[in-house]
């Protein structure tokens, strides 16, 4: 419960009436409300109630914050009382935008199942996505508000899809029956074209001329960095560390490759 108490000392006076948890108050800029959170409709969101200092009966939350499934807390209140800032936690992914300009926010995607791995085209007009709508976890293109245009693949156990620089190829890493493979696919087509395969194959990254693919990949218990071409069809190792490299991602004007290093003593 939340309580209230004189600064200078005395009993503490319940404020709520709820037998349900209710944590992490905030009072409102003008004194007259407090927001916590509490899971009185299940998921833990943020409710409010009025606050008088000589009110002493109880109340019952009824004026509710915050919706969704998920773990809303930590809420604080701006100073004028127009905003509040808080930690949520969903249960399930979904794709937000900010815009680096302004710092502005908005959410994409508002959909019961997960959302995630968001991959803008080329020409910033559609975006890639991985989902678990409609019961298996696929590929799905949408437009910039979240409405689907397709479903692109049909084979579950992919993530991470990557556009090739020209739109019409996606690179992905799929993991299938204990094995984890790179693969891409044409848009448009159904079928999966395998490049790398082995227990660790993952993150794919295209260079910025659409002929070749960098990766992590598992070899002899370390994952290093290897670049497929495309053309070719030839794999090279082009990390031989004895700690993991993670993540690839191509410099701009691909002469140069970085990615994460995980170290046993970092």
């Amino acid at each position: 419960n939340i309580s209230v108490v004189a600064s200078t000392g005395g009993i503490p006076r319940k404020l709520l009436t709820t037998d349900r948890p209710a944590f992490r108050p905030a009072l409102g800029h003008d004194g007259k409300s407090i927001i916590f959170s509490t899971n009185k409709s299940g998921p833990i969101n943020l409710w409010s109630i009025p606050f008088s200092p000589s009110d002493d009966a109880p109340a019952e939350p009824t004026d509710r914050v915050t919706f969704g499934e998920g773990s809303d807390a930590n809420v604080a209140v701006s100073s004028v009382g127009n905003k509040i800032a808080f930690s949520t936690l969903r249960t399930t992914l979904d794709i937000w935008e900010l815009t680096l300009s302004s710092g502005k926010l908005r959410q994409v995607t508002f959909e019961t199942s997960s959302e995630d791995y968001p991959q803008l085209s080329p020409d910033g007009s559609t975006l890639l996505a991985v989902s678990d709508r409609g019961g298996k976890t696929n590929i799905w293109l949408m437009d910039l508000n979240g409405k689907v245009i397709s479903q692109v693949s049909s084979q579950t156990g992919l993530a991470n899809p990557r556009w090739s620089p020209n739109g019409k190829t996606i690179a992905a890493s799929l993991s299938f029956e204990g094995r984890s493979s790179i693969v891409t696919q044409n848009l448009g087509e159904a079928s999966l074209t395998e490049i790398a395969s082995d227990t660790g194959a993952n993150s794919p990254s295209w260079s910025p001329d659409g002929n070749h693919l960098a990766f992590s990949f598992l070899k002899n218990g370390h994952r290093n960095i290897f670049i497929y071409s495309l053309q070719k069809r030839e794999l090279r190792q082009l990390t031989f560390f004895e700690s993991d490299a993670l993540s690839p991602t191509w410099s701009p004007d691909g002469k140069s490759i970085w990615w994460l290093a995980k170290q046993a003593e970092t």
